[in-house]
């Protein structure tokens, strides 16, 4: 039998997803998560996995964006992940993620336009 591990995701310095190795591997929720798994081997050679190729360059670590620090290579990205850091939130017992797919915005962020999709690296 096996133990579930913790996992903690972090870009940048940053946590963007944590929790059991369990509940991440069977439910990745944050997009840099599901991109990092997308380029582990695997020995199922009769399933097909997408592989998510991550556009753009790396920030740099001295100087991070505002917000959310993997918007300018997510392919999820809307206006406010640009200027506005989701926060921590679980999505099951000992699961919790940063991401404003997860997250949301306010009506009062979305009546401004915050959930409109923005293109990788286009900045913003």
């Amino acid at each position: 039998m096996t133990l579930p591990m913790p996992i903690m995701v972090m870009y940048l310095g940053v946590v963007m997803e944590a929790g059991s190795s369990y509940a991440i591997f069977a439910n990745p929720s944050h997009p840099y998560t599901r991109a990092l798994l997308s380029a582990v081997l695997d020995i199922d050679v009769e399933g097909q996995r997408e592989r998510i190729l991550l556009k753009g360059d790396t920030p740099s670590p001295m100087d991070p964006p505002p917000g959310c620090r993997f918007w300018q290579r997510c392919p999820s990205a809307m206006r406010g992940c640009a200027t506005v850091r989701a926060p921590l939130v679980e999505v099951e017992p000992g699961h919790r993620v940063a991401c404003h797919l997860v997250s949301g915005f306010s009506p009062q962020q979305m009546a401004a336009g915050w959930d409109e999709p923005v293109s990788p690296s286009a900045g913003g």
